[in-house]
């Protein structure tokens, strides 16, 4: 199947990637890193082994699109995946997905399910939302005036609801433990739950002009508030849960010399906490994992 101009994101959730060069699965798609103002930087690929560490392919990046796998030229096209920057985010981690959609009045029109955005360049085009009945609308990117942390709100009367546009039913994210030999599974979707009667209306952030023609990709604050920024990516967590209650392998300290934890000590939440902070999370457990 050729390379499609657009794609929606729940569409590529769970696929495997497979290198053509090396001829072989390299991982499966799990996640994505958004920009702040409305691009797909890099698609979050879990690797089969998973305690490698993240990592992300661009949408250009992509040679091919198929039923249950896409395919890349080379595994070097491979990036790491680090989705807590100031300027990025998070899609699953920060759950961006089932936000609240309301309209600017406060009424509500449902919860976002998915987005389709461009393969060619990352970029966002519409917003996929589910309301009562099934019913199906496409929000234009240009018509959303804020995405916080409890709400999306958007502009009324700027919506899609020709039912053209079919919505791909979410899939529970994948677990992995460490595994001797990698083995795919079918991801299992599960039904839309409906959206609820009513909401307290949200505090509606500064209009926008709805005339506005401008290109989407200029509004630099559109995901400002979309989630914390200190909030650990999927695989931070994985890596911070690893290091839990494990005895350390070597005295650890910040780069001023301040002692974290003494070689055989057990690493508690306090010390893993200050591992973090001190920006070492990847370093110890890369260390630790190569020492067993």
């Amino acid at each position: 199947m050729p390379k499609p101009d657009k794609i929606l994101a729940q569409e590529l959730l769970n696929r495997e990637v497979l290198d053509l060069t090396a001829g072989q699965v390299t991982g499966r798609i799990i996640d994505f890193i958004l920009t702040r103002n409305g691009m797909v930087e890099l698609i979050g690929v879990l690797p089969t082994a998973w305690y490698e560490g993240g990592r992300g392919i661009a949408p250009a990046a992509i040679a091919s699109v198929h039923i249950d796998r896409i395919c890349i030229e080379d595994s070097a096209a491979l990036a790491d995946f680090a989705p807590d920057g100031t300027d990025t985010f998070s899609l699953t981690g920060d759950r961006l997905l089932r936000k609240q959609v309301l309209q600017h009045d406060g009424e509500l029109l449902g919860i976002l399910t998915d987005f389709s955005f461009s393969l060619e360049d990352g970029r966002i085009i519409d917003l996929v939302v589910l309301g009562d009945s099934d019913k199906r609308s496409k929000v234009p990117v240009l018509s959303i005036r804020t995405i916080g942390r409890d709400y999306i709100v958007i502009d009324r009367g700027q919506l899609d609801t020709d039912g053209d546009h079919p919505v791909a039913p979410p899939k529970p994210p994948v677990v992995v433990d460490r595994p001797a030999e990698y083995k795919p599974t079918e991801a299992v979707e599960t039904k839309l739950s409906a959206a609820p009667e009513s909401v307290p209306p949200p505090t509606v952030g500064p209009e926008t002009d709805p005339e506005d023609d401008s290109d989407p990709t200029a509004n630099d604050a559109l995901f400002e508030d979309a989630a914390p920024k200190t909030d650990l990516s999927k695989f931070d967590e994985k890596k911070r849960d690893y290091l839990l209650n494990r005895k350390a392998h070597r005295d650890i300290q910040t780069e001023s010399g301040n002692l974290i934890v003494a070689k055989g000590q057990k690493m508690d939440e306090q010390v893993v906490q200050q591992i973090i902070e001190a920006g070492m999370l990847s370093d110890v457990f890369i260390e630790l994992t190569l020492k067993k």
